[in-house]
């Protein structure tokens, strides 16, 4: 399936064959993401972007005995030694700020899913060490493989992979003032970033699929879209801004398809602001009616909810009870009833690791975005309409 997936520049890292920077990928159990930063990073320097030098922690050097443990005390010896064996390496890096990244193998068995937040990521912490940074990033990389969230996403999508794990490291950028994501098939791109730090304090990204208004959006498209031209290949890149401006490409993997399928919609569009719905991942228009039941006010009401009721979550809860992602965990425990969901937002509906959860969960039947200032009261009987793209409606039609 990957290789179909991701073509011929997949067939070559899995047969082993040199890339374009001389790097001869593994034959088997290969890390896409690994295989192609390190076949893009010439040409990013080469057209003026940064594009960090990153070092890898190959699976297959973490000891069988070690791999399926959660707690620190058995893993920091190892990942100490780890940190220890790379010294030589890390000095090049000159800064001791280092960010630890999965770079998971699960993806190339299941591209029709986005992962999106399922594996866990170190940064930096200033007042460490860089080899002490790098073992704990070790360490939360390794145990963050077996969180609540990627038990619930494994369990909930049949998956039976191993979820191991390459691990990157590299420097962080100096002077990064803020970042963003876009994707490109080389003919066209979309992208999302936050245009000043203030912007990403207040969580509000501007997204951008058409008509760019200045010289920083023009290049942010330029980057992508030579990116995809340079694989050969429809791409998903995390991009960083720096103080002066200047763009670093952080990350690259093969577009996953519910990315897909929000970017094909989007490419034409723009949005941005504090309440800018179209920086949620689009679901398809739908219109639902019944009673709203506040789960997000009255949690133990999920075990008598009935086929009527729209579930209210809060968003921002995430696992805790009355949160979006509790109730993505406790959907099967009622089977066969409609599960329509609007999840509220304290201020935007910006997209995040649980918007893509939720739309790609196949217990949800409607999913909705809405801020909370918007909600209406518990028992109210309303109509919600629209989707991701069109933004959220709620009718009231009584109590």
């Amino acid at each position: 399936m990957g290789r179909a997936r991701w073509g011929a520049f997949a067939t070559k890292v899995e047969q082993g064959e040199r890339v374009s920077n001389g790097t001869v990928a593994e034959p088997a159990g290969y890390s896409v993401r690994r295989a192609m930063l390190e076949a893009l990073r010439p040409w990013a320097l080469q057209a003026g972007y940064g594009c960090p030098f990153a070092l890898f922690l190959p699976w297959r050097q973490v000891p069988p005995a070690l791999r399926g443990r959660t707690t620190t005390k058995p893993l920091l010896p190892w990942a100490q030694s780890c940190a220890e064996a790379m010294g030589d390496k890390l000095a090049g890096l000159e800064t001791s700020q280092l960010f630890v990244r999965a770079q998971p193998l699960d993806e190339s068995t299941s591209p029709h899913l986005s992962f999106a937040g399922v594996y866990a990521s170190w940064a930096p912490h200033a007042e460490l060490t860089a080899l002490e940074n790098l073992a704990h990033g070790i360490v939360k990389v390794l145990q963050g493989r077996f969180t609540r969230y990627a038990d619930y996403y494994y369990r909930r999508h049949d998956l039976t992979g191993a979820r191991d794990v390459d691990l990157m490291v590299s420097a962080k950028i100096p002077g990064a003032a803020t970042y963003g994501t876009g994707f490109s098939d080389g003919a066209r791109t979309v992208f999302e970033y936050y245009p000043s730090p203030i912007a990403l304090a207040f969580k509000t990204p501007r997204r951008v699929g058409a008509a760019p208004q200045d010289a920083l959006e023009v290049e942010i498209g330029r980057m992508v879209g030579g990116a995809a031209r340079r694989l050969g290949q429809p791409v998903d890149v995390e991009f960083l801004i720096d103080e002066a401006g200047a763009l670093h490409i952080s990350q690259c993997r093969p577009i996953s398809r519910p990315h897909l399928a929000a970017w094909e919609a989007l490419a034409g569009g723009r949005a941005e602001g504090l309440q800018a719905p179209a920086t949620i991942i689009p679901r398809r228009p739908a219109r639902v009616t019944g009673r709203a039941l506040r789960l997000d006010q009255r949690p133990a009401a999920l075990a008598t909810r009935t086929a009527d009721d729209v579930l209210f979550v809060a968003h921002d809860l995430g696992f805790s009870p009355g949160g979006l992602g509790w109730l993505l965990e406790h959907l099967p425990a009622t089977p066969n009833r409609r599960a329509a969901i609007v999840s509220l937002h304290a201020r935007t509906v910006a997209c995040d690791h649980l918007a893509y959860a939720a739309a790609e969960d196949p217990a949800v039947d409607e999913l909705f975005h809405l801020t909370a200032l918007r909600a209406p009261p518990d028992g109210a009987v309303i109509a919600v309409s629209g989707g991701g793209l069109a933004g959220c409606q709620v009718e009231r039609l009584g109590h």
